[in-house]
Order: structure tokens, then sequence, then C-alpha cells
């Protein structure tokens, strides 16, 4: 990876996702860490993450 790094190499994108959520708000949009909707969205997150060049080259199934 010593060559044609981008950020994209490194960090997955954030768009769309809930940035600093405060107790009354996480509960009032995912419920708890069992809910559907916050599942999804850590899946998300976990997909993002494993699209990423320099996850990939660490050989991480």
């Amino acid at each position: 990876m010593a060559t044609d790094v981008t950020e994209d190499d490194l960090m997955p994108p954030i768009d769309a996702l809930a940035e600093g959520l405060q107790l009354d708000h996480f509960r009032h949009d995912y419920r708890d860490l069992d809910s559907p909707r916050y599942r999804a969205a850590i899946r998300l997150i976990d997909r993002r993450i494993a699209a990423c060049r320099l996850y990939r080259s660490l050989g991480v199934p």
C-alpha cells in the first residue's frame, strides 16, 4: 500500500450514519442493541469497513 493510497482506502464512508447520539436519541432511533434497526446499522458499518483496501490488505476474513 505504499503507493496510490487514498482516504477511501483507509477510512470507510460515514455518510448516512448517526453521530454523537445521546442516550434518549439512541433509544428513540434504535430502542436497544438487539433491535433490527440497530443491527442493520452495524451490518452497514461492517460492510463499509470490510470494503476498505487497508482492511482487506490485513487478510481479515
